[in-house]
């Protein structure tokens, strides 16, 4: 693992030189645009994380709710929501007062309050929905994005992204795509951005048309659902190295900035970070593809790092590597004028002396505003812990600085659930 910055400029982020932290112009507030195994919710007025816990010896299934406010190295837990029977939560999503828990071991999601911190309703999944391959895991979907507002959410499922009627607690659409391991929504542009890699001329049905005869050819790539529209779009490139992978194999997630317009997408081969501008993107309707030149490719140290949040407040995006403690921030902000500037830092020891390892798939990535300063949530392997990072901090260092960067970090402890 390399703690050394990739690109040393004047500053990470624009005129933090001339400003304190404090002073640094902010966007407006806006939830993550990513989704995974944790999510964010200021409901009620107070900062909580949901996530699946570690599961106890008696088999109970539970949702962690965690104070995003705790004092460092404290218990963060508020509560153990317990889950229908048999369940297996793996990805979670919320806006708003509205929580949505995907099940990874049979076909259904759940709604919860943020606020009431307890189950609404039990939503079962299509007809015809089967597991998926996530890398280790078989799921019944992964990934979930929230709309409070529109009263809408949304989960990658082996027949698509399936819409769920928050009110009515029922799937209402589907959106065929290939399964996606991440995918983004974007609540300005109303599009999902989902990328897969999944696909071969051999392999799941939900590739069609992607990987049959009369599709595009595609073994990896990324389908844009225009939701205002209701039209689906592949991702192609003529011009691409490999027009199987347009933007490269292996895209395992996508986050979205929504003031700046940009996407960042992490491939694992080659592993870069794409860097790609929404408003460019050119829509046939004819063909139902799309062409969304890459604005600039940031190289990334392995593979494994592609666990992937966006804060739409500092316009900081964060990289975090797969079970090991790397991690870089990428401006975005400079990076949609073409200027690569990347700074790679190594997590610090955990309050029990252990080290870090971030969590592998689904990604345990987020975002949200603690006591008015923008911050990142990260989990570790065994989901004991959770990394809470001062984006702030992280903005005012002008490069590398491992201490600056340890003191931006603070941990928040999520142990296994006691016996009931």
């Amino acid at each position: 693992m390399r703690t050394a910055a990739l690109v040393v400029a004047a500053a990470m982020f624009a005129a933090c030189n001339a400003v304190g932290p404090e002073e640094v112009q902010l966007a407006p507030a806006a939830p993550a645009t990513n989704t995974g195994f944790i999510a964010f919710s200021t409901a009620g007025n107070r900062a909580k994380l949901f996530l699946p816990a570690s599961q106890p010896p008696d088999g109970r299934s539970l949702l962690v709710v965690a104070d995003a406010a705790a004092r460092d190295g404290t218990n963060g837990v508020i509560r153990y929501v317990l889950l229908p029977a048999n369940a297996d939560p793996i990805a979670v999503g919320a806006d708003g007062d509205d929580v949505v828990v995907a099940d990874a071991a049979l076909p259904r999601a759940f709604i919860l309050g943020a606020t009431s911190e307890a189950v609404r309703a039990t939503v079962p999944l299509p007809a015809g929905a089967v597991v998926f391959p996530v890398s280790d895991n078989q799921l019944y979907a992964s990934g979930v994005a929230v709309d409070a507002g529109r009263r809408r959410a949304w989960l990658s499922t082996s027949l698509g992204a399936a819409e769920i009627d928050l009110d009515a607690h029922a799937v209402t659409t589907v959106w065929p795509a290939p399964p996606s391991e991440n995918f983004a929504y974007d609540p300005v542009t109303r599009r999902l951005y989902l990328p897969f890699y999944l696909c071969d001329p051999a392999g799941l049905d939900p590739c069609d048309p992607y990987a049959q005869p009369g599709g595009p050819d595609l073994t990896d790539s990324l389908t844009v659902v225009d939701l205002a529209s209701r039209k689906t779009y592949a991702v192609v490139d003529p011009a691409a190295v490999d027009t199987h992978a347009p933007l490269g194999f292996e895209p395992d997630a996508v986050a979205i900035d929504p003031g700046l317009g940009v996407a960042a997408i992490p491939t694992e081969e080659p592993p870069v970070l794409q860097i790609v501008e929404q408003a460019a993107a050119i829509l046939d309707d004819g063909t139902r593809t799309a062409g969304i030149p890459v604005r600039l490719s940031v190289a990334l140290p392995t593979p494994l790092f592609s666990t992937l949040t966006v804060d739409p407040r500092t316009h900081l995006a964060l990289v975090a590597e797969e079970g090991g403690p790397g991690i870089l921030f990428v401006d975005l902000a400079l990076a949609k004028v073409g200027t690569a500037h990347v700074t790679e830092f190594a997590m610090p020891t955990l309050p029990d002396l252990g080290d870090w390892a971030t969590r592998v798939d689904p990604h345990g990535a987020t975002v949200g505003v603690v006591d008015g300063r923008p911050q990142a949530f990260l989990v570790n392997l065994e989901r004991t812990w959770i990394a809470r990072i001062d984006l702030l901090k992280v903005a005012a260092l002008a490069s590398f600085d491992q201490s600056g960067f340890v003191d931006a970090v603070s941990y928040l402890l999520a142990p296994v659930a006691p016996p009931p």
